[in-house]
Parts: structure tokens; sequence; C-alpha cells
């Protein structure tokens, strides 16, 4: 088992459990699991602690196996664009483009975690392009943790973009948060990226993950579930809301492949279930305030 759950991270020192519960539901969001230890071994070690209906989100095919072979029930939420650094993904010439234009407007630093610059990072939270509405949490990282590293584009002292990233597994990075502003220049984000591909290849680590886009599974009605299905169509109709085609657009461009995420639950999928994931997401929360923003009711 190479990889874990999105959001999850390997770690020698800077181990914790980030959970959401209720009195029926536990979603484990962010677990720091010992570097090189086995990952069964971790799941049984961390179940056991729970009694309620454990929820997993962001499990590849190989995490939602042995998760089913242990009793839980799982759906397909949408795909994960990971790139396999040996390939060179940046050899595409309108890609590298961008990388260069982006790169003419600063430089890129790579800052590891400190109180300053989890500061710096709050700071900047308050002025990239979605701040002013409700934000999105425990779907992926949010937070500058000691295990994190972040990447910023950088003009004087500007910040023009900035990535945050996790170690998935000894063989994958992941970014987290990815942010730029209203007046950011073209290229912030990719040649930010191309700044975390390249020291992924440098230190010989085979994948970086550019994260989970939601429903854009390509529905199977023979053999998919009904939740997935439904969560699916739901998704076409809340693109006002989220728009995760613009997402999935953005991270095409970087060639990778799309693997399969699934949302894995000890006890079984529900509609209850998934109320909860959408109140605890602040994905509800977003589509109000979409909503009001869109018929000017306030």
């Amino acid at each position: 088992m190479n990889y874990l759950p999105l959001s999850w991270t390997v770690s020698e020192n800077y181990l914790f459990n980030n959970t959401v519960q209720s009195t029926k539901y536990c979603w484990l969001s962010e677990v720091s699991i010992q570097k090189n230890k086995d990952i069964t071994t971790s799941f049984q070690s961390i179940f056991e602690n729970y009694s309620s209906n454990v929820i997993i989100k962001g499990c590849n095919t190989e995490i939602k196996n042995i998760l089913e072979k242990r009793g839980f029930a799982s759906m397909q939420l949408g795909l994960e664009a990971v790139i396999d650094t040996n390939c060179n993904t940046f050899e595409k010439k309108s890609l590298l483009k961008l990388v260069n234009r982006g790169l003419k407007k600063g430089e890129i630093i790579k800052l590891n975690y400190s109180e300053e610059n989890k500061s710096l990072l709050n700071e900047f939270l308050k002025t990239y392009h979605h701040a002013k509405e409700p934000q999105l949490k425990n779907l992926f990282i949010t937070k500058f943790n000691p295990g994190n590293k972040l990447y910023v584009l950088k003009k004087d002292k500007h910040w023009l973009g900035a990535v945050l990233v996790s170690n998935n597994s000894i063989d994958k990075i992941h970014t987290e948060l990815i942010l730029r502003t209203h007046n950011s220049p073209v290229g912030t984000i990719e040649s930010i990226i191309y700044a975390i591909y390249n020291d992924t290849v440098k230190q010989n680590i085979r994948y970086l993950s550019l994260g989970e886009v939601p429903f854009i599974n390509q529905i199977n009605y023979s053999s998919d579930s009904l939740y997935t299905i439904l969560s699916t169509i739901s998704g076409r109709f809340l693109k006002f809301a989220y728009n995760y085609k613009g997402l999935q657009n953005f991270k095409a461009k970087f060639n990778p492949m799309w693997e399969p995420v699934y949302i894995c639950t000890s006890k079984k999928i529900s509609f209850r279930l998934l109320l909860f994931l959408l109140v605890e997401s602040n994905f509800l929360q977003l589509i109000y305030y979409k909503l009001v923003s869109k018929n000017n009711i306030f």
C-alpha cells in the first residue's frame, strides 16, 4: 500500500487525528500516521477508538477494496488528478508558456511551517478570490501544520498565489490549498505547481497529486450505486455554486492520470450520511450563499 486517503499524511514526528463527530457519525477528515507504518495496522488501531459510523473520504480503489473486506460500504464521488513524475508533463508548450508568464511576475519561495508563516498564510486567505464566500472545510487541509510545505509566488512583499502541500505517502505529494487573488497574473498557479513538480522529481518521489475533482464520474447506470449516480447528477445542477468543471479543466492542463476516488463508511451509505457530509464540509452553506448572491436577496 503506497497511498493514504487524500489529506491523510505520513510523518515522523507530527501525528494527529482530525475528526468531525456527531452522535451517529465520525468523519476522519485528516489523519497523520507514522512514516513507513503499515496502513492496515494503522486502520486497525484507528478504528478501535471509534464505535460510531466511521467515514473516510478520498479513498483510492485499493483502499476501498481493503475497507470493503472489513465490511465497509463505498460510493464513488469523483476523480483524482495525478501526475507521474516519470513523464515530463511540462513538455507541453502551452503549459510551459503559462509557467514562464507566471515566473516573470515574481519568484517562487518554499516555506516550512512556523507560527510566522502560518500567520502570513492566514492573512493571504483574507485576500484570495473566494475569500468572501463560505469556505469549504474538512475536504482538504486548510491550515498550515508542521507536516506541510507552502509554495508562494511572491513579488516584493506581496503574495500573488500560494499552494499548500502534504506528504500523502513516501512516494506521493498532494496539493491541498490552491490560492490566488483576483488580480493574480496569468500563470501564477501553473508556475507554483511547476516548482512543486521539480522538487518532487528532485526528491525521487513518483507522484504529484493535484487533488480531487468531485462530480465528474462517467455514470454507468447498470453498475454504479444509486448514491453515486445521484451525487454526480446533483453536482451538475449545483455547478453554479461549485464550478467543478472549471477545476477539471484547470487540472487537465497538466495531462494527469485520472483515478477514481471514493467515500467509505463502516456501516452503509445513506441520505442522512451524505447530508452530514454536506453540512460539515460547509457545502450547503456555500450553495445558500451562491443562491442568495445570484438572486440579489440581500
